[in-house]
């Protein structure tokens, strides 16, 4: 899709990505994907799953809460919704995600969970209600309206609820972490080595500790009794999925410290193909694939390699301010479209 700077290209798959999670990528809040002056936003799609024609329609409001269908029936709750339609989204935001915050990276694990396992919407909910009871609970403290002893009851379910959410993430990221390396090595002539691993939100944790069975809940509880004192002090829990980060490590280094714009592109690049296979894998189709106006970044060499890695078995939408920022390949073999406010058209390129 082509098109100049704010013409909507970017509003387009916003609009897909959407359809995964029922999130949008991009806003904050659902009022935000309403054009201003108006009261909702629709997104009406026709797709196929597993051979057979799906109808997913998503309704945002300026107030009130969201609406979703499926083939016209009402979705009563996000598992209803979650997992039928898979994306892959990579967007110049995405190349933060090497050296940002800790949360952008929690962000991404999430976002891929929820389409292959859709109940993590509800474990990640249970979580971040306990989360916000129990920081409730430490103001109540601070303010002398509670006592520090009632902290005791929260910590075993907020224990239980911790260990759901990380036990999810920390397994992602072993699926994701071999797929990203061989992808890495695949679109850099395998001249570059990238090493991925998690580290959990606990005090002393590290990308080695077990997250399996009852031990992982025990080491919440009893790093939840040794940062009691800290968490009043600071007024919030410090302790939990809260603190989850995920490391890249290029040629055994941080890449965060040490990597180049390019070689961070590049492993977030191999990152997005191995949550295209963890998706394909999952659901047994591979995931729409979205690609917003990062080809430009890539010199000639890697995006011929990534157009490999993508093959032809998967829809592909690629957004670009100028043809000339495909290589002639990705060009031969696309279906170019022309985007102006309000509108799609096919130009006459040759």
């Amino acid at each position: 899709m082509l098109g100049g700077n704010a013409q909507g290209k970017t509003n387009l798959l916003e609009a897909v990505a959407t359809l995964a999670t029922a999130q949008p990528p991009f806003a904050r809040k659902d009022a935000e994907v309403v054009r201003f002056g108006a009261k909702d936003a629709i997104i009406r799609s026709s797709l196929r799953r597993g051979g057979y024609p799906l109808r997913a329609d998503l309704c945002f409001r300026t107030q009130g809460r969201r609406a979703a269908q499926i083939d016209g029936v009402p979705c009563r709750r996000m598992v209803d919704w979650l997992g039928k339609v898979t994306v892959v989204l990579f967007s110049r935001a995405d190349l933060d995600l090497i050296q940002g915050s800790p949360q952008g990276r929690r962000q991404m694990l999430d976002r891929i969970i929820r389409q292959m396992a859709p109940l993590f919407h509800d474990e990640e909910a249970r979580w971040s209600r306990l989360l916000v009871q129990r920081n409730a609970l430490i103001r109540h403290i601070l303010t002398g309206a509670a006592t520090a002893s009632q902290l005791e009851a929260w910590d075993e379910p907020f224990a239980v609820a911790a260990a759901a959410v990380s036990r999810r993430r920390a397994a992602l990221v072993r699926s994701l972490a071999p797929r990203a390396e061989r992808w890495l090595e695949v679109l850099s002539g395998g001249c570059e080595a990238l090493g991925i691993g998690y580290k959990p939100g606990i005090p002393g944790g590290d990308e080695s500790m077990s997250i399996e069975g009852p031990e992982f809940v025990a080491s919440v509880l009893e790093a939840l009794g040794k940062s009691r004192a800290q968490d009043l002090a600071r007024g919030h829990a410090t302790v939990g999925p809260h603190r989850d980060d995920w490391l890249a490590r290029l040629d055994g280094r941080d890449a965060a410290g040490f990597a180049s714009t390019g070689q961070r592109r590049s492993i977030v690049l191999a990152l997005k193909l191995a949550e295209r296979d963890l998706l394909r894998e999952a659901v047994g189709e591979p995931p729409l694939l979205l690609l917003d106006d990062v080809l430009a970044e890539l010199d000639p060499s890697r995006q011929e390699a990534l157009l490999e890695a993508i093959g032809d078995g998967v829809q592909t939408f690629v957004t670009s301010t100028h043809l000339s920022d495909l290589h002639g390949a990705w060009r031969a073999r696309a279906d170019i479209c022309q985007v102006a406010p309000g509108h799609i058209a096919r130009p006459s390129v040759t």
